[in-house]
């Protein structure tokens, strides 16, 4: 649960081998309490680049689910650390919702890879080393990408499935 005396966000690491450009997030939550507002971010260090608040009384009916917002472009650099993060907005709380692994290793076998982790801050202060081997269930979107060889790009998710949603 978010919003607690230890960690009033909870954070997707991400970071990608080249550059690419995002346009939304996505998260498995569950915001707690009827009426429970939130935002989701995209950090560089502790700098939000994006922050998009959702407002809960229009998510309507309470329990788990995918919650996805939209945000203007951003470019991220190739192999920089980013963070896409659930901080509550009310005295409510909110729900995100993770899995562990036993050996960091295991997250290959996922979209991301080891390159997408676990952190946590309270109060806008430092974050917390991160957790290799836990993994919150979330991602980005990725509007286009660049290898660095051939033009193009296209809009993808990235985080469900290697080329849908970066990030599960």
């Amino acid at each position: 649960t978010v919003n607690t005396g230890v960690a009033d966000e909870y954070a997707l690491d991400i970071k990608f081998p080249f550059p690419v450009k995002v346009d939304g997030a996505w998260m498995a939550m569950n915001q707690g309490a009827a009426g429970s507002d939130f935002e989701f971010l995209l950090y560089s260090g502790t700098t939000a680049l994006q922050t998009v608040t959702v407002d809960g009384n229009a998510i309507g009916v309470l329990g788990a689910r995918l919650i996805e917002v939209i945000f203007p472009e951003e470019t991220l650099t190739a192999n920089t650390l980013y963070r896409i993060a659930i901080r509550p907005t009310t005295a409510n709380s909110v729900s995100v919702y993770s899995y562990d692994v036993n050996q960091a290793a295991f997250l290959d076998l996922v979209p991301g890879g080891q390159a997408f982790a676990y952190s946590t801050r309270l109060n806008q202060g430092a974050w917390s080393a991160t957790t290799t081997t836990r993994r919150l269930f979330g991602g980005v979107r990725i509007s286009s990408l660049d290898d660095g060889v051939s033009a193009g790009g296209g809009a993808i998710l990235a985080g469900a499935g290697i080329g849908l949603v970066a990030g599960l």
